[in-house]
């Protein structure tokens, strides 16, 4: 077993790394990854940091109170973080999923999560989920998002879960130039949302757009299209600023 404690980093990658027991971290940072698979159990205490870059099997476990980044790994087994998740690069979780955290975040285009769990709440539940560049976000299981949904898309973005409940509203930013897709999710907006678009934003898979409250769309140079069997549903109000223009279309727009 490995307790590491002290607010400095500890560095444990290479060619191969296996955790086949425990490590506990206790403070400061953790960075872990290689090519093996690990069997072993990795826990974090409130306030530190485990980066993770290696493939778990399903007899691990990550268990912390802390903040979790995964990047380039599969996750087959327990994962149960309360603190936060940030995801880079090719993630996959197939294994018992309890909860990511507080926060989910996708930083930027490496960003790619498949949240395909085989146990745990469906939906699961966030404080605030970010969504940037091109990152996608696929998966099984749908999200519940109590504070802000943030979403600044472009070049190929996509989120394709069941259904995100965006409770605090959302931001929506599509990018210069670029495509945004909605595939076969039912996002319900309330409270007050934003979307401003450079880009070209659509709804794809029977997508659709359920707004409760006051949505503000500043379109300036691009459009927004609903397609194929996509809807859209307005119960709240929308106001349309900006020179450019808003397509509300599908097979179902009401």
């Amino acid at each position: 077993s490995i307790s590491k404690t002290g607010s400095g980093e500890l560095d444990l990658f290479g060619t191969t790394a296996v955790n086949s027991s425990s490590i506990a971290v206790q403070g400061g940072l953790l960075q872990f990854g290689g090519s093996g698979s690990s069997t072993g159990s990795f826990s974090g205490s409130a306030n530190t940091t485990m980066d993770i870059s290696t493939n778990l099997a399903s007899s691990s476990s990550i268990v912390s109170a802390g903040t979790v980044i995964l990047d380039n790994a599969a996750i087959a087994g327990l994962y149960n973080v309360q603190g936060g998740t940030t995801i880079r690069d090719n993630v996959q979780i197939t294994g018992d999923l309890e909860s990511l955290g507080a926060d989910l975040i996708l930083p930027d285009y490496h960003s790619q999560a498949d949240l395909s769990p085989s146990a745990g709440p469906n939906p699961l539940s966030v404080a605030a989920l970010t969504v940037a560049g091109s990152a996608s976000l696929s998966g099984n299981r749908g999200l519940t998002v109590t504070g802000s949904f943030d979403w600044t898309g472009g070049n190929g973005s996509a989120i394709s879960i069941p259904s995100i409940d965006a409770q605090g509203g959302a931001a929506i930013h599509a990018g210069s130039g670029y495509l945004s897709f909605l595939s076969g999710t039912a996002l319900t907006l309330h409270g007050n949302s934003t979307f401003d678009s450079y880009g070209i934003f659509q709804l794809q898979n029977g997508a659709s757009i359920t707004n409760l409250g006051s949505l503000s769309a500043d379109i300036t140079s691009s459009y927004v299209e609903v397609d194929g069997a996509g809807s859209f549903l307005n119960q709240g109000s929308i106001s349309k600023t900006g020179s450019g223009e808003l397509d509300l279309f599908g097979t179902t727009a009401v």
